[in-house]
């Protein structure tokens, strides 16, 4: 191609990528924001992807997902999905994963880019996959018993990566999100099977297959009548819950002693002003919405004992809380020592303990948990391990987040729970929370399949310590069967 056509075709592109961009805003307001008489983000992908023909021509797809993929950082995602899902229409498998991959390894709510991977790499021409068929008959509880609150002060009912949609704002009267139309609209989309707005890639629930039927889900009353009752075209409302949540993850104060780079690109604190402000709204609103909760956990978004608000927080809770094991604590665990438990008065107040720590030596811990000290950590380890065979909460569970700097201690990781005292021991895959370069994160995310690194993650989870009872594989667990399946194969 001379230098003329070669001009020519990328002026093309470009005007057809700029056109495809323009429309990003509504796509994310799509994705985002579900209302019935709205296009669906499919919808609108869809009809993105057939404008990919007529500007730039079938025979010049592959250049065109070639050059997007060349700048793929600046480039909108709903583009990228488009050509994808043009890709896929045209059975260009390869490139429709690659350039999926390209959103997924900058935005890891995006469920459609998810999906487009999934289907690429089955070659799917439809987008349907075999999870799908599995979910029609399964039933999750989060909708109709739980709350997560971020730090974006959007509410959620579970981890924003597992279930992207906000059911709410967290300004907003609680009671008003527990119902909100969007609310409703997720717990329709449990009833019905096809778990919309949900990920198949990051829900442990779904990842392990590990959800079952209603009646087998050990639903309240309440929910077991709306599910009866939910195709009644005489009850518009009828996805409403008048029981408040069982479970709520208060996640909206990012604030951490440490700067772990799979999460954040420094240190994080919010000001006492900030901090003050949440202690009012969450000591009293949210207090009372959650009187009648089992379980409270703190937190999922950063530390509560390096932050002001989550301190006060549980100063308040055990101060007017009878005692019961109601807490559940997800720490880093180096704040966590017997001056701290005895300080806070957390006796006989906590439930559970969840220590993210990513690594099995000191090495790598000084990398992946940037600012511990792994000394400190196995000292208060083995405190909390002490404290949880004595009976004073019932589980202790060390959480590890799988990427390249730290797969190959997966096995050690799990035998280092057990001689800690810890009783449950949690892998989860690695997610951009916008703190990696689309290429910084694809040289981390050794659970991609294209990773050159992923053949040896597979033997590392073939490993026989992880077979443990204790161990919990969640988002892992579909390379845990690849792994037991190459592994029966090799021996075959």
């Amino acid at each position: 191609m001379d230098a003329v056509c070669i001009e020519d075709q990328t002026a093309r592109f470009q005007k057809a990528a700029d056109f495809l961009n323009a429309g990003n805003s509504s796509y994310l307001d799509a994705r985002r924001n579900p209302a019935s008489g709205k296009k669906a983000a499919l919808d609108l992908i869809a009809a993105a992807a057939g404008e990919i023909g007529s500007r730039v021509g079938g025979q010049s797809l592959q250049g065109f997902g070639e050059w997007l993929l060349k700048d793929a950082g600046k480039v909108r995602i709903s583009t990228l999905n488009a050509a994808s899902l043009a890709c896929i229409q045209s059975e260009n498998w390869d490139l429709a994963k690659r350039l999926a991959n390209a959103v997924n390894s900058v935005d890891h709510h995006d469920l459609l880019a998810q999906r487009l991977h999934d289907a690429a790499a089955i070659k799917s021409s439809d987008l349907s996959l075999p999870v799908d068929d599995w979910l029609k008959d399964k039933f999750c509880k989060a909708p109709f018993e739980q709350i997560e609150t971020r730090a974006n002060e959007t509410v959620h009912f579970c981890c924003s990566a597992w279930q992207p949609v906000p059911i709410g704002r967290l300004d907003q009267k609680p009671e008003r999100v527990w119902n909100s139309d969007v609310a409703k609209e997720i717990r329709r989309s449990i009833l019905d099977g096809d778990y919309s707005y949900c990920s198949r890639w990051h829900c442990p629930m779904i990842s392990g297959r590990r959800l079952r039927k209603l009646e087998q889900m050990g639903a309240s009353s309440e929910v077991m009548t709306i599910a009866k009752g939910r195709n009644a075209p005489e009850k518009p409302d009828t996805f409403s819950l008048k029981q408040t949540p069982n479970r709520a993850i208060l996640s909206h104060d990012r604030s951490c002693n440490l700067s772990c780079p799979s999460c954040r690109t420094k240190v994080i604190q919010i000001n006492r002003k900030q901090s003050a402000d949440l202690d009012s709204l969450i000591n009293k609103d949210y207090a009372d919405f959650l009187s009648a909760a089992s379980r409270i956990k703190v937190t999922g978004s950063g530390d509560p004992f390096a932050s002001r608000h989550f301190l006060n927080f549980l100063k308040h809770f055990t101060a007017t809380n009878t005692r019961a094991q109601r807490l559940q604590l997800h720490t880093n665990g180096l704040l966590l020592d017997e001056a701290t438990w005895n300080r806070l008065d957390l006796w006989g107040h906590v439930d559970s303990i969840w220590i993210s720590a990513d690594a099995a030596d000191a090495e790598t811990y000084s990398v992946v948990r940037r600012g511990g000290t792994f000394e400190r950590l196995l000292s208060n380890l083995r405190f909390l391990g002490n404290m949880r065979r004595a009976g004073a909460f019932s589980k202790l569970r060390l959480d590890f987040v799988v990427q390249k700097q730290n797969f190959r201690e997966v096995p050690a990781f799990a035998s280092l729970a057990q001689h800690v005292g810890a009783n449950g021991v949690y892998f989860l895959r690695l997610r951009n929370w916008g703190t990696f370069t689309q290429q910084e994160f694809e040289d981390q995310n050794v659970c991609d399949p294209s990773h050159p690194d992923h053949p040896e993650l597979l033997s590392v989870l073939a490993d026989q310590r992880l077979r443990n009872p204790l161990v919990e594989l969640g988002s892992l667990q579909p390379f845990v069967r690849d792994a037991l399946d190459r592994q029966h194969k090799s021996a075959c």
